[in-house]
């Protein structure tokens, strides 16, 4: 075996003084960033190997054609930057790391909220008075539309506990 192999005091790698192309962009104005795997390599949470970011990568766009493009001149594919997750956009944008906005919640990942039990009585009054007052404006509507107004009808009449016609009169014009 050869020891004096000059590589033998690496101990780990540091994606950030990785040296490659520069990233490619659409026009200066839109500041579209695009990234081919060896670039995103080391980054975040991809491995070091170029080979196995390019497979996470082509996971990552299944579905999301638009967000992966022929990196032009070379067989190479570029990935857009809004693909990649919240730490590898701000490792690769460096100085630019403000512009990278922080990712949205996952839905669920917030504790839930506490919804109030529904009063079924009020629910059911806001039928009714929906359901007569279509009848006696002889107003016809889809049963989607018709939801959407006991709803706010509901909604509106939670605080005081009763229905109040006039606001089922104004969102009945409204509707219809």
């Amino acid at each position: 075996m050869n020891k004096d192999n000059e590589n033998k005091d690496i101990h780990n790698t540091d994606a950030c003084n990785s040296k490659t192309d520069k990233a490619s962009f659409c026009d200066d104005d839109q500041r579209m960033v695009w990234y081919i795997a060896s670039e995103v390599a080391g980054h975040g949470e991809f491995p070091t190997s170029s080979r196995w970011t390019r497979e996470h990568l082509v996971k990552l766009a299944e579905g999301k054609e638009h967000l992966k493009r022929k990196r032009k001149g070379t067989k190479a594919t570029e990935y857009h930057i809004s693909l990649l997750p919240y730490d590898v956009r701000k490792s690769l944008l460096g100085a630019d790391a403000e512009c990278v906005a922080e990712p949205k919640t996952e839905y669920g990942s917030s504790p839930a909220r506490e919804l109030p039990p529904v009063d079924r009585e009020l629910l059911e009054m806001s039928i009714e008075a929906i359901e007569l007052l279509c009848e006696k404006k002889r107003i016809r509507m889809s049963p989607k539309k018709k939801a959407k107004i006991i709803t706010l009808v509901y909604m509106i009449s939670l605080e005081d506990k009763k229905i109040n016609e006039s606001v089922c009169y104004e969102l009945l014009e409204l509707a219809s």
